[in-house]
């Protein structure tokens, strides 16, 4: 790697703005990982390498997987056993693989908890759902509310459609399988982990550009404007005024970083050195559907950061409300 790559990834890597950024060194497939990064700082040398396939498209998709997710990037495998239990099974490893969490429907239920309830926590808790569309997937009713949870949160929808099969409305992507007895041999499943990694970013952003939209509205209905501070944080008051508040809307259950985001946004040092009051902080995203203990943790952190936090039904009045 050239020196002056190296300072400059170096410096971008350990600034103070840009601490929570993410450096994606991507490998030619002639080069190998020694030759490259010999000789540098480990914080350099150990970043997490994508692999250059030659296509544009699969290596936007990495780096926007980088840019969207604090943590691994998160599906939720939604479909009927009966029909589907070998593709999920597939699915499950091959996703894995590509770096991805994969959560499925086949867990046991905590005791003296509601099913439901835990299920809500786990697809809230993803980015996309992966739902697979055979032949009897209307039979399943946990995969029914499963769909109808995502589309009432904008919980971004991927399909894979079987020949036949009934197709579900709302779907951000569908990709449809050849076979029709449900069997999808080694190489379509891997050729099917890359188009749901890639369809995987766009679906991400429903939920975040639903809570967005949600601000924006409210913020312009008070004739406020709306910038951006970075780090998804939006600053709502006149344009080129004092702030009237802060709105981070991960969209997603929220945790201790989104609280710190916002504590951080527009927090000017006085003359003296005195730390200003912040105007009123917004997090927006999922929380009620956190589990117990998260939930608890992240009111804890909110109370101590001075932090409101706002959901899928009142975020629109809470940004409202700001004078």
């Amino acid at each position: 790697m050239p020196a002056a790559v190296a300072a400059l990834c170096t410096r971008w890597h350990t600034i103070q703005g840009h601490r929570d950024a993410a450096l994606v060194p991507v490998l030619d497939s002639s080069l190998a990982h020694p030759g490259v990064f010999a000789g540098l700082p480990a914080s350099l040398s150990n970043l997490q390498i994508a692999a250059w396939s030659g296509s544009v498209a699969r290596l936007c998709g990495k780096v926007l997987i980088a840019a969207l997710h604090a943590d691994r990037p998160a599906i939720f495998l939604s479909y009927r056993r009966a029909d589907a239990a070998a593709l999920a099974d597939d699915l499950f490893a091959a996703m894995n693989e590509r770096g991805f969490r994969v959560y499925v429907d086949r867990f046991s239920a905590t005791a003296g908890r509601p099913f439901p309830k835990e299920l809500a926590e786990e697809v809230a808790a993803c980015d996309a759902v992966v739902l697979i569309e055979s032949s009897n997937i209307r039979q399943s009713k946990w995969t029914l509310w499963e769909i109808a949870f995502a589309r009432l949160y904008r919980i971004g929808i991927i399909a894979l459609h079987f020949p036949g099969a009934p197709t579900f409305p709302f779907v951000d992507r569908r990709f449809s399988l050849a076979s029709a007895n449900m069997s999808v041999s080694p190489g379509a499943i891997a050729n099917l982990a890359n188009d749901i990694a890639q369809a995987h970013s766009a679906a991400t952003l429903r939920r975040t550009a639903f809570y967005e939209m949600l601000v924006a509205g409210a913020a312009k209905s008070n004739g406020h404007a709306l910038e951006r501070e970075g780090h998804g944080v939006l600053r709502i008051g006149p344009a080129g005024g004092t702030p009237h508040g802060f709105v981070l809307p991960v969209g997603k259950p929220g945790n201790a970083r989104g609280v710190r985001q916002l504590g951080a946004a527009g927090k000017p040092q006085s003359a003296t050195g005195a730390v200003p009051k912040l105007p009123r902080c917004i997090l927006a995203g999922q929380h009620a559907h956190l589990m117990p203990a998260a939930r608890d943790d992240l009111d804890w952190a909110a109370r101590r950061g001075e932090v409101e936090l706002a959901g899928r039904f009142d975020t629109y009045w809470k940004v409202k409300s700001l004078p």
